[in-house]
């Protein structure tokens, strides 16, 4: 039911993260994290998002510190507690 996505950066180097709702066919953007100018370009930090084996957080990678790091959002509150379930 769920998918995650990213987007391309907007005009101050913020790139979004989405989780999409396959069944409502609508998105929620999760939040938009900075990437410093100096990871911009062909080594640029892509979020790569994924979610957690329980299916209950998004991961994703950026460079919102300054250095690249592995980050993860809780997404129970919009998924429910067992969206591994709540599959089309």
């Amino acid at each position: 039911r769920w998918m995650l996505t990213d987007g391309y950066p907007d005009m101050r180097s913020r790139q979004p993260l989405f989780l999409w709702d396959l069944e409502a066919d609508t998105g929620i953007e999760i939040g938009r994290f900075n990437t410093p100018r100096a990871l911009d370009g062909p080594v640029r930090v892509d979020l790569h998002p994924h979610f957690s084996p329980d299916g209950r957080s998004a991961c994703f990678d950026s460079a919102m510190d300054g250095t690249r790091a592995g980050y993860a959002v809780d997404l129970a509150p919009v998924v429910g507690k067992d969206p591994l379930r709540s599959s089309p």
